[in-house]
């Protein structure tokens, strides 16, 4: 039989199978943890940030598409002398309403605008004659992106 002194110069170093257990319970433990931590939050914040940039690329094409438009309009005005009855052709709202837009345009003998509320920012994007192109916080009320 082995004394404690014998033992302890024969076990020098080794840690016991107990403490080895539980490390490595712990250790096991801990990666979970993470893992779930991960799964939790994470993978949440990047599907928001990607729903974010899709949101801005769908404002950004809108904003090109009726910035577009401005060539239409000015055409529309020599065609007929007259804003009234202005509304953009199809190949403009298609492309608008695949981005999830809705566009609004008014005019009158003189004056238009043209609008559409941006998917992603919820702001109104608004193009007029005095060359304005502006984001608003509201839908213009009149012929002027104000």
């Amino acid at each position: 039989m082995l004394t404690q002194e014998q033992y302890n110069q024969n076990n020098l170093g080794q840690p016991s199978k107990i403490i080895t257990c539980t490390t490595n319970i712990l250790i096991v433990a801990l990666l979970l943890f993470l893992v779930y931590l991960f799964w939790k939050f994470l993978i949440p914040m990047g599907q928001d940030f990607i729903n974010q940039t899709k949101e801005s690329q769908k404002d950004a094409r809108i904003k090109v598409v009726i910035n577009q438009a401005k060539v239409y309009i000015v055409a529309y005005f020599n065609d007929h002398n007259t804003y009234e009855g202005l509304t953009l052709p199809s190949e403009f709202t298609k492309e608008i309403k695949s981005q999830n837009g809705q566009v609004v345009s008014r005019g009158t003998s003189d004056s238009f605008v043209v609008f559409v509320q941006l998917p992603g920012n919820k702001k109104f994007y608004c193009i007029d004659k005095q060359g304005s192109n502006l984001e608003l916080n509201q839908a213009p009320v009149g012929l002027q992106c104000k």
